[in-house]
């Protein structure tokens, strides 16, 4: 044992914490120089640095209790970078995240950092914090107490509802008194079973009550929908725009839709903040009470001064005049030579080649009808989704 090992057993810490502190500092320094080449000898550095500080106990606070620390100022803006910084940047806030997760052993640590990276990602990686979590999770899922005991709850009543069980005398029942299973302490050390108390019993509870927020969307569909009985959350305005806006980027994404895709800029888009500034000027509006989705741009030069801009509210078409038409008042898309007429309104599109604008009027119908029906309310997102992508 070093020294160093001595001193940490005299100081009390959060040895989860401190580690994922450790490694998302190092992922910070590595992106501010992905440049100059320097994070070698930078590293070394803070690697001395930390040594010196848990050893002195100078930083106990931050490296105990303090859950905004300043770790957290570290956010990089990746939009004043180059496009080949950007990349390398998210590539390696990716790898911070699968390094982070790695350092969870059960449900517990599993729920601590993700509230820790969910934090202080650019909205970029969020999908990849949910398949790297889902990956994890799984993984201490399937050699947990509670997985078997869902399987065996599963063949004789099917799917469990997680809010009514709880842990009274080392055993594991349901509120409503159906059901009783005792945990075997002995078997789960035998056979290397995750064990079960009430700590790891509610950091279950809790990932599962924020399954929409920490879970690729496929693992909810294919399997915790068909184990757990998932708890309805309501969904606020925002969330429903956000999975307005992935469903847009996956229906342009479409192979279908390469030969058309370049002309049509959506916020996942690198420079998609440029355009939009263009369009602001076009339209000779700001935006301020609508959220931009969606610009098609008619022009050879990038200009946005021909072509459209769909928000949640209205589609704005711009020829010679700007004309705007309520979202909800589109009954019909057409297609007239070389111009999308919407309504009785028409705009040009005519710098798509014409063998694929009935492709694109199609998809430009999908997409209104995604927005139309999204943003209501009275309507299960979800729902609307699936028949939007199978379409």
């Amino acid at each position: 044992m070093t020294s160093f090992d001595r001193t940490l057993n005299y100081i009390e810490f959060d040895k989860l914490k401190y580690i994922d502190e450790l490694i998302l500092k190092l992922q910070m320094l590595y992106s501010q120089n992905i440049v100059d080449g320097s994070f070698f000898d930078k590293a070394v550095e803070l690697l001395n640095q930390e040594k010196m500080d848990i050893s002195s106990n100078s930083e106990k606070s931050d490296i105990n209790t303090n859950e905004d620390s300043k770790v957290y100022d570290l956010k990089i803006d990746i939009e004043n970078m180059s496009p080949e910084e950007r990349e390398k940047y998210l590539e390696s806030e990716k790898q911070g995240i699968r390094m982070r997760l790695l350092e969870a052993r059960n449900f517990s640590n599993l729920n601590i950092l993700y509230e820790r990276i969910s934090k202080n990602i650019n909205n970029s990686s969020k999908d990849f914090l949910k398949k790297e979590f889902t990956n994890n999770f799984e993984k201490i899922f399937e050699k947990s107490y509670i997985y078997y005991l869902i399987k065996d709850y599963g063949k004789k009543y099917g799917k469990l509802d997680l809010n009514e069980l709880a842990i009274v005398d080392d055993k594991l029942i349901l509120k409503n008194g159906q059901y009783e299973c005792e945990i075997n302490k002995a078997l789960c050390k035998r056979e290397n079973i995750l064990y079960l108390d009430d700590k790891e019993l509610a950091s279950f509870k809790a990932i599962i009550n924020k399954y929409n927020l920490c879970f690729a969307e496929e693992f909810i569909e294919y399997k915790l929908k068909n184990i757990i009985k998932l708890p309805e959350i309501p969904i606020s305005f925002e969330e429903r725009i956000e999975k307005i806006k992935k469903t847009i980027e996956k229906i342009l994404n479409r192979d279908e839709n390469r030969f058309f895709r370049s002309m049509i800029s959506i916020e996942s888009d690198f420079k998609f903040k440029d355009k939009l500034q263009k369009c602001k000027n076009t339209y000779n509006n700001d935006f301020k009470t609508e959220i931009p989705l969606l610009i098609f741009d008619n022009t050879i030069f990038k200009t946005c001064e021909n072509g459209f801009i769909v928000t949640n509210k209205n589609l704005y078409l711009k020829d010679n005049i700007v004309r705007n038409i309520n979202i909800d008042e589109i009954d019909t898309i057409e297609l007239d030579d070389q111009k999308l007429q919407v309504n009785d309104d028409k705009v040009y599109c005519d710098i798509i080649k014409s063998n694929y604008r009935e492709q694109f009027k199609d998809t430009m119908l999908i997409i209104t009808y995604l927005i139309q029906n999204g943003k209501d309310e009275s309507k299960k997102i979800d729902k609307v989704i699936k028949e939007v992508l199978y379409v």
